[in-house]
């Protein structure tokens, strides 16, 4: 299988508001070219995996339910465009120490909406997460999320081996942390400009 990380400030969705940031689910908007990323991505069999750093969290400018709600919303805007399931799994990280890593499994898709598979909870005490040593290491430019992912589906008995594996993102935190996991980093403006030429050039 293919493994493709993203971030989603930035990368992914854009605010709607004039001061640029995103505290309310709702001020989520699709960032120009980024639905046509994700679906060529699709196309090209990847399973697709958010990596967010959510320090609004402890900043106290978002609650941990309204960063929840912001992941699914996301999500949701991209379901709707495809009319399809996109993203198998959401890592965020609500605190600057990099302690905390929630995991959001959408799941239950419908052509209107896509509901947590179960409910988001906190890997920072869970066995892989001892495993890989990840604790006060989530928060990028830190790798612990990309190797939560890489480390969960390496495991998975049902799956090939991952023969591909690439971080999509728009700040510099996001290029060291794929740095840090050892995978091959993409700016997002040249990724939308790879997809958008013709003959799109591959991701893959």
């Amino acid at each position: 299988m293919k493994l493709a990380f993203l971030d989603k400030d930035g990368t992914l969705v854009i605010s709607s508001e004039p001061n640029g940031f995103i505290n309310k689910p709702e001020q989520q908007i699709l960032k120009p070219g980024s639905l046509e990323l994700v679906e060529r991505l699709l196309s090209e069999n990847f399973t697709l995996v958010i990596v967010s750093n959510q320090g609004g969290i402890e900043k106290g400018f978002k609650s941990l339910e309204m960063a929840i709600d912001e992941m699914m919303y996301c999500n949701n805007l991209f379901v709707k465009e495809l009319d399809r399931p996109v993203f198998a799994r959401i890592y965020f990280c609500p605190d600057f120490g990099g302690n905390h890593c929630y995991l959001c499994e959408p799941d239950g898709y419908s052509k209107e909406d896509q509901f947590w598979k179960t409910k988001p909870f906190d890997l920072s005490d869970s066995i892989a997460a001892n495993k890989i040593k990840a604790k006060g290491r989530y928060r990028k430019p830190n790798s612990g999320m990309l190797e939560q992912a890489i480390e969960y589906y390496g495991a998975t008995l049902d799956e090939p081996p991952l023969e591909k594996i690439i971080m999509i993102g728009d700040r510099e935190e996001d290029k060291q942390a794929a740095e840090n996991a050892k995978v091959q980093f993409y700016w997002i403006d040249d990724a939308i400009k790879m997809v958008n030429t013709q003959p799109p050039q591959q991701l893959s």
